[in-house]
C-alpha cells in the first residue's frame, strides 16, 4: 500500500526588526503593543553613549560632566507566511 499524502503547513520565514531606546520605560510600552502583534525579543543588548567630538561641540559645561545613559538595542522577530502560500481551504458544506 503507497504511503499516504498528507499536506504539510507552508513553509514559515522569520520577519526580523531592530529598535534602539533611549530608556527602559520606552522598551517596555513598546514590547507590550510589539507582543500584540506576535514580535517576540530575540535579544537585548546595551550600546554605550558616544563620545565623539560631536558631543563636546556646541555643549554647555554641564552637560560635558554629565555620564549618558547606554542605550538599549533590542532585536524582535516573528515568525511569518509569505504571500500567495498559505494554504486554501475548503468550504465544509453543512446539512441542514
Amino acid at each position: 500500500m503507497p504511503p499516504l499524502l498528507t499536506s504539510s503547513p507552508a513553509p514559515r520565514f522569520r520577519e526580523t526588526l531592530v529598535r534602539t531606546y533611549k530608556t527602559t520605560d520606552q522598551y517596555q510600552r513598546d514590547v507590550e503593543v510589539l507582543a500584540g502583534d506576535r514580535w517576540q525579543v530575540a535579544q537585548v543588548s546595551r550600546r554605550p553613549p558616544s563620545s565623539g567630538v560631536g558631543r563636546l561641540v556646541g555643549r554647555t559645561p554641564i552637560a560635558l560632566v554629565v555620564r549618558l545613559r547606554p542605550e538599549l538595542v533590542v532585536t524582535y522577530t516573528r515568525a511569518v507566511t509569505p504571500p500567495g502560500t498559505r494554504p486554501r481551504h475548503r468550504k465544509q458544506w453543512g446539512v441542514i
